[in-house]
């Protein structure tokens, strides 16, 4: 089982973080979870994830200030960042697709769809590391 495809939460509330990581882990994925901006910038050299699923309004480091962070390290650039968040202002959605994201969700989380995108998304990864 060490194959897994490991997918980092990036989520303030408990709530969303225990609903991803039963989504996750009934889909054969491992879930891992950062609590805000700064821990996710650290956990992803860290975990090194496959994915990464980014709120946006989190306290001291938001989710565009992670994603621009993260996307600047050579280490971890390569690691697709779906934004998951409850606001989808076009200036929020406009600077998360700058900042780096590949996708950009409404918080309001239907399982089925998540898991495709992230599937697609993974998919899409996998080929660009091919060529």
């Amino acid at each position: 089982m060490s194959d897994l495809i490991k997918i980092l939460c990036v989520e303030d509330s408990i709530n969303v973080q225990q609903m991803l990581s039963f989504i996750l882990t009934k889909a054969g994925y491992k879930p891992y979870i950062a609590n805000d901006g700064r821990e996710a910038v650290e956990s992803a050299r860290t975990v090194s994830p496959d994915l990464i699923l980014m709120d946006i309004m989190m306290p001291d480091v938001s989710g565009i200030q992670a994603i621009t962070q993260i996307k600047a390290d050579p280490v971890c650039q390569h690691i697709p960042i779906i934004v998951l968040s409850a606001y989808t202002s076009s200036k929020l959605v406009s600077q998360a697709m700058e900042a780096g994201a590949i996708e950009y969700l409404e918080k309001t989380i239907v399982p089925e769809k998540l898991l495709q995108i992230i599937d697609s998304h993974l998919e899409n990864s996998k080929q660009s590391s091919i060529l």
